[in-house]
């Protein structure tokens, strides 16, 4: 990466931030008796539960061999990456975050 962690965190925060300002502009004009700062901490709120949603549930893809019927079982390994083409017994292999961390379900693919 060229740019570190921390100033990437920050653009994204700004960015929700100045999106959260700009949604809660319009929502102002929906809901004038609602005061300005509700509107925002209710929009800021729902953006970043979006975002953790969507940046810590990653949709996994399981490959799976022509011609292999049957159960599959994701087990949890001490493997870097997630290994998900399925091997002839229908098992794939999960990293200890994506195995504790997933909100999806894997979808299947044939290959």
């Amino acid at each position: 990466m060229i740019l570190p962690g921390w100033f990437l965190g920050g653009m994204v925060l700004v960015g929700v931030l100045i999106v959260g300002l700009i949604l809660t502009g319009v929502l102002k004009l929906l809901f004038k008796k609602t005061s300005f700062l509700a509107l925002f901490f209710i929009t800021t709120t729902a953006a970043f539960l979006f975002l953790h949603y969507y940046f810590y549930s990653p949709k996994l893809t399981i490959t799976v061999p022509n011609g292999y019927y049957g159960q599959i079982s994701l087990l949890k390994s001490n493997a870097s990456n997630n290994i998900l083409t399925v091997d002839s017994n229908g098992i794939g292999y999960l990293t200890k975050w994506t195995f504790y961390k997933l909100y999806l379900k894997p979808t299947d693919r044939r290959i």
